[in-house]
């Protein structure tokens, strides 16, 4: 099969009796359509739908490494000037690989990627933005989940206090805010829905990374001022200590407000002793100066930031999807396909049969 895009339009029912009734097939837990198979059976139907889609010998082999991956990869999709979406990414053998998109209730897009390159060449284009800037880093080269949070949070900040200050008609080019305020911006962001802001995204984006305990490490927050981002500042008319942001706060933070695009998060998922294991892979992040990406595969407990253009945007997410050094492919799955029905008519077959006993379809 060549890489390239299927795109089908199938019922919830139609997918469900392809699976349970032609294909026989059980969804693993790393499977899209195992929600399919959960609630309650839907019934079983043969619409012509169904019958053009037994009939693609490309779409079923698509449908069975959906089924059964032995590696899933979960892209959910947000940000201010984006829809919410998102995508599954299925591999039986860790070398190729399927990708599902949800259009509508009843349309599919499949996308079959032969190698890992492709893949790359594919998701660089969808999900980051065209860029040939060098960009200078405004993040830390390597950190831990907390201080990425609260990096985040910093970003946040300027968003908050330009409001503020303009709700109040206060045209103060120096913005501060007090430590209440930062913590109760991160607390908000971390618990409601408003994807506006950027540490909502992560949390929403990346839900295995979001279950991490914050600790609350005096290290982490004395980072932020070591780093540039904050400095200590007392309030003129109550002689309270509050937080300045820096220069590069205000960069990072104009940046963000006035050109940030999209986000999407990534996560891994494989079975260990029946059970699902998901970690976060990588948090990107476009704005019109370039595209961020935080990558959380190098190192158990280590984010590495590297901001992405055209030239190293391929490699950098080839790798991400590049299990072939830790993992041992499993055999290709066998993509023939016993039918229970005839794909011309429809009537129910036999097992074995060679022939359709109503039509006389050779099968």
């Amino acid at each position: 099969m060549n890489t390239g895009e299927i795109v089908i339009r199938a019922g919830r029912e139609d997918i469900y009796s392809l699976l349970k009734d032609h294909l026989r097939l059980q969804p693993n837990l790393l499977s899209p359509f195992t929600e399919l198979f959960q609630g309650g059976a839907v019934p079983s139907t043969h619409t012509q739908e169904l019958i053009n889609l037994a009939a693609n010998p490309d779409v079923i082999a698509c449908i069975k490494i959906l089924a059964e991956p032995a590696v899933t990869y979960h892209i959910r999709l947000g940000g201010p000037a984006t829809s919410s979406g998102e995508m599954y990414i299925c591999s039986a053998d860790h070398l190729s690989f399927v990708l599902t998109t949800t259009f509508d209730w009843n349309s599919f897009g499949i996308q079959y990627c032969a190698t890992t390159e492709h893949l790359a060449g594919f998701l660089s284009s969808f999900l980051l933005m065209d860029n040939e800037n060098e960009y200078e880093p405004q993040f830390p080269e390597t950190m831990d989940f907390e201080f990425f949070i609260l990096l985040a949070n910093i970003i946040d900040s300027y968003k908050y206090t330009i409001s503020r200050n303009a709700l109040a008609h206060e045209a103060i080019t120096t913005l501060v805010l007090s430590s209440t305020e930062f913590n109760t911006l991160l607390k908000n962001s971390l618990t409601k829905p408003d994807f506006s802001w950027l540490v909502t995204n992560i949390a929403g984006l990346l839900p295995s990374a979001a279950a991490t305990r914050l600790q609350g490490k005096e290290t982490n927050y004395l980072g932020l001022f070591e780093n540039g981002y904050l400095a200590a500042v007392k309030n003129n008319t109550t002689g309270d200590e509050c937080l300045m942001l820096s220069v590069v706060a205000i960069d990072a933070g104009a940046e963000f407000l006035n050109t940030w695009i999209k986000s999407a998060g990534i996560e891994r998922s494989m079975l260990s002793d029946d059970r699902v294991q998901t970690k976060p892979m990588a948090f990107l992040c476009s704005t019109a100066l370039t595209n961020h990406c935080f990558n959380f595969s190098v190192a158990e407990g280590v984010i590495q930031y590297e901001p992405l253009n055209n030239t190293n945007s391929k490699a950098v997410i080839g790798k991400l999807f590049d299990t072939r050094n830790e993992i041992k492919p499993a055999e290709k799955p066998e993509l023939s396909v016993t039918s229970a029905f005839c794909i011309k008519c429809g009537a129910k077959l036999k097992p074995g049969a060679r022939f359709c006993p109503a039509c006389g379809n050779k099968l």
